[in-house]
């Protein structure tokens, strides 16, 4: 698909974007061989996901501003839940 976009623009090199599993390997040394340089998103390596536990994805880091949002912790777990202000 690469290849054909860059006959189809008529110029000499072109940059393109991979999305995560959909690309091959003989694909991307194809589009390098050709002057296409292709951009991939970082392979996900862990083993952990099929072990059932959870990958590095699945945390997101969230800064707690006091003044926009409201934390209470539970009395029964000890786990602190926030909620943002609107």
């Amino acid at each position: 698909m690469a290849q054909q976009a860059k006959d189809t623009l008529g110029v000499e090199e072109l940059a393109v974007v991979a999305d995560r599993g959909y690309f091959k390997s003989e694909e991307i040394k194809a589009c390098n061989d050709d002057s296409i340089t292709t951009y991939l998103p970082k392979p996900q390596t862990s083993g952990n996901m099929a072990k059932g536990f959870f990958g590095r994805r699945d945390f997101v880091y969230c800064i707690v501003i006091p003044e926009l949002s409201t934390a209470k912790k539970s009395a029964d777990t000890g786990v602190q839940s926030v909620r943002r202000a609107h």
